[in-house]
């Protein structure tokens, strides 16, 4: 893939270094969070290094050395399941799909857990993901906001940070944890 992590993922792995219980959940279906250095990463909607079957929902892995994406840009047919035959889909949440249950479920006990929230670089709009930093503040969680715009989030937030994520979290984890 040609996305490469960005400042915002780094810092966010240092933070998972510095505080042993931290739990990065994420509705981004790229791998950005792990190649960053994150681990034990809850994707909400999904992710596309996890294909399944379209109908039958079971795993699927490709074979060594097939490209990730074709050659020229020629259209190719999506490949065929193993045990039912019919089509393998990228492993992410579509909209008008749920979430998937163990992972919303992971979520939902990371927020009852949580002692602050960090919601970072979202629109605050796409439910249910949207619902969790509000279930935190009403848990008593301290909710810390980092995003260039106002979003619905703001009332909920006891800190609202403004500004793009990577710059905001690079001066937030040098600041905090200088020395």
């Amino acid at each position: 893939m040609r996305a490469q992590p960005n400042p915002a993922h780094r810092a966010i792995a240092r933070l998972t270094a510095l505080v042993p219980q931290l739990t990065v959940i994420t509705q981004n279906v790229d791998d950005l969070h792990e190649r960053a250095g994150s681990s034990g990463v809850i994707h909400l909607h999904g992710s596309f290094f996890n294909p399944r079957c379209g109908t039958c929902s079971r795993p699927h892995v490709f074979p060594p050395g097939t490209p990730d994406e074709p050659v020229g840009g020629r259209p190719l047919e999506p490949p065929r399941c193993g045990h039912c035959g019919e089509r393998i889909r990228p492993g992410v949440v579509w909209f008008g799909e749920a979430l998937p249950e163990e992972h919303y479920d992971a979520a939902q006990q990371a927020v009852r857990e949580c002692d602050v929230m960090f919601s970072i670089g979202t629109s605050a709009v796409v439910y249910p993901a949207a619902a969790l930093p509000f279930e935190a503040a009403r848990q008593g969680a301290t909710v810390i906001q980092v995003n260039p715009v106002a979003t619905d989030l703001d009332e909920a937030a006891l800190f609202n940070l403004r500004g793009p994520a990577g710059s905001a979290m690079e001066s937030l984890i040098r600041t905090a944890w200088a020395g």
